[in-house]
């Protein structure tokens, strides 16, 4: 097989194996911040085993490259191993972001905020956690990538006997263990092999999106506007006139002083917990790492145990749909955008009322600043409101950058304040 490599395309097939193998090594590198003798030898088999398939899958692709120059021009051929060596830097790039920011490969659970967040997010994010280090690796990157296609790689007789052999056991071990994962009716568990491999695995999260039931905006539009709203006939037990639940998206537990803090970032929650008008729950954990996977637990009854493919999230009454059929009236207002098919918009299509700061994100005003929660207050002042009433407030919150989120009476706290009190928590663990 590796007689037929030039040396272009074996530079190629060489640059991106060894990609991955950084990828891996990367990935070691931050579970080795947590140390755990059973997960760091987990990890390592995990790595292993992948960089001995990842070989593989490589040297099949290129083979099969080859093989095609045969019938196809060298040109076209060329062609499809620069465009390999694009996706090749996409999927690395993506993988490096993810490694560094939120300690995880590309997956459909990162997939989903990403494609379901509005413009302004966007831009945010962006913003927040994008920086010249990045674009310091990217060159770098690329520089090495054509330094490796101008090297001049010469193998010997042996060495490309070897080789041969090597791929061929890779590739029958690999279907083998493919052809008995396919068995498997989680599409998870099916294709697990494949990914710990970079190139794979960006597919593999697109086509799990889709099979975990997190796409199909208009599947799920169609469904909750058909929702059953009609009254039952039983009575809530308790006649609660207003409702009112106040969603305020990335909170830090961990800054609050309701919760152990150093700052006093929550006085007037503090005055009503000192006078027992306020239940403070320290026995909870969030469902899951994203806004919006939470949202789906949040305003429904959907759960992990509960939610299967034969039953999706949206499938599950919702608080709006419950609440109109008890005979409230419902309203969603929000300090966000409109998306399609997340949780909140989707949630708030049977509201009596429902109010979105900006119906439909427009690239232009997407760098815009956010305005503040405080501006909602105007619109539940003005609200038309009956004998029983369920309001969600959907707040923008702490979202990065938080800068944005406040108006300048508010700005409270200096850098000092935060800088001291770090200094002295370093200076009290050298005490320990």
């Amino acid at each position: 097989m590796f007689k037929m490599l030039d040396n272009k395309a074996f530079n190629a097939f060489l640059f991106l194996f060894l990609s991955n193998i950084l990828l891996m090594i990367i990935y070691i590198g931050f579970n080795l911040s947590f140390p755990s003798y059973v997960q760091l030898k987990q990890d390592l088999a995990f790595v292993c085993k992948e960089i001995f398939y990842s070989f593989g899958l490589f040297g099949f692709a290129f083979y099969v490259l080859l093989v095609l120059k045969k019938i196809i021009p060298s040109k076209i051929i060329g062609g499809g191993i620069l465009l390999l060596l694009i996706y090749n830097f996409l999927c690395f790039f993506c993988d490096i972001f993810l490694l560094f920011n939120f300690q995880t490969f590309t997956n459909p659970y990162i997939l989903d905020p990403l494609l379901k967040t509005n413009i302004k997010e966007s831009f945010e994010f962006v913003a927040t956690f994008f920086s010249f280090k990045y674009i310091f690796m990217i060159l770098v990157f690329i520089s090495i990538n054509i330094l490796f296609l101008r090297l001049n790689i010469r193998l010997g007789k042996k060495l490309k006997t070897i080789l041969n052999i090597t791929l061929i056991a890779i590739l029958i071990i690999l279907v083998a263990n493919l052809r008995k994962n396919y068995k498997s009716d989680n599409i998870e568990d099916k294709y697990r092999i494949l990914n710990g491999i970079a190139h794979t695995r960006m597919v593999l999260s697109f086509i799990n999106h889709h099979s975990l039931g997190l796409g199909s905006s208009d599947k799920m539009v169609e469904f909750f506007k058909q929702k059953d709203q009609s009254l039952y006939e039983e009575k809530p037990k308790e006649n609660i006139k207003n409702i009112i639940l106040i969603i305020g998206e990335s909170f830090a537990k961990n800054k609050s002083n309701l919760y152990g803090g150093y700052l006093d970032t929550n006085p007037i929650l503090t005055k009503l917990q000192n006078k027992h008008n306020l239940a403070l729950f320290t026995d909870t954990i969030a469902p899951a790492y994203s806004t919006e996977l939470v949202m789906r637990s949040l305003l429904n009854f959907s759960n992990y145990e509960n939610t299967t493919k034969k039953k999706q999230w949206y499938e599950h009454q919702d608080l709006i749909t419950l609440f109109n059929k008890y005979g409230y009236k419902t309203f969603f207002i929000s300090n966000q955008e409109t998306t399609k098919d997340s949780a909140a918009f989707l949630t708030s299509l049977n509201a009596s009322y429902a109010y979105f700061e900006n119906k439909f994100s427009n690239p232009i005003k997407a760098s815009e600043k956010s305005k503040p929660d405080e501006m909602l207050f105007d619109k539940i002042k003005n609200l038309t409101l009956s004998k029983n009433n369920f309001i969600i407030i959907h707040l923008m919150g702490s979202h990065a950058g938080y800068e944005n989120r406040y108006t300048k009476d508010f700005e409270w706290f200096k850098e000092k304040d935060i800088k001291d009190k770090q200094k002295h928590k370093k200076n009290t663990c050298k005490v320990l």
